[in-house]
């Protein structure tokens, strides 16, 4: 997943934190003495290049390692719960998929604006049909990420995407007993299964 400008501002602020914060611990303990200020300025500059630099190294490398596949494709995600965590993970992990996740959709208006995974949470179904409608996003699937989503906001996600064109996908994670054999060979249930 390609970091985005935000994420790089994040790791610049920390890096200058912690410049900041050896500066003044320093500070506190020798008042400066025998250290030279250039150098702190110097590492205010390089701390962050550094940081950023092999961030955005790292995820080249990533890359050209993995094998080429598909394009992907512009896709949001409906749901900011843990649900739509996974499907933003699962959407930039596998490329199979084809999709990379460009923006969430969520109807409590407190999330608007946070970002899960690097990926911000861009409105609520109110907003779907004039994104799906923007030239500029190219959308070209819908992930739901709700488990208990209503069947009226069900119809009307459909409608929307059926509309525009828009592949319509659901995210589903279960976990699944597994059944055992005993040596006799017969089906032996686990516990609370």
């Amino acid at each position: 997943m390609t970091a985005r400008p935000n994420q790089l501002w994040n790791l610049a602020k920390g890096a200058l934190l912690g410049v900041a914060t050896s500066v003044i611990a320093l500070v506190s303990w020798r008042r400066f003495q025998g250290y030279s200020r250039g150098v702190f300025a110097l590492d205010a500059m390089l701390a962050p290049a550094f940081v950023i630099g092999a961030r955005l190294l790292l995820e080249r490398i990533d890359d050209l390692l993995r094998p080429h596949s598909l394009p992907r494709r512009p896709a949001l995600v409906y749901g900011a719960g843990n649900s739509g965590s996974l499907a933003l993970r699962e959407l930039s992990q596998n490329r199979d998929l084809a999709l990379a996740p460009v923006g969430i959709l969520d109807d409590d208006a407190t999330k608007l604006g946070r970002e899960i995974d690097g990926v911000p949470v861009i409105g609520g179904l109110d907003q779907l049909s004039k994104l799906l409608g923007d030239p500029d996003r190219a959308i070209a699937a819908v992930v739901i990420a709700i488990k208990d989503l209503s069947a009226d906001r069900l119809e009307r996600v459909t409608t929307l995407c059926n509309a525009a064109g828009v592949e319509l996908r659901r995210a589903r994670f279960t976990l699944e007993p597994i059944e055992r054999r005993d040596r006799s060979n017969t089906i032996v249930k686990f516990p609370g299964a």
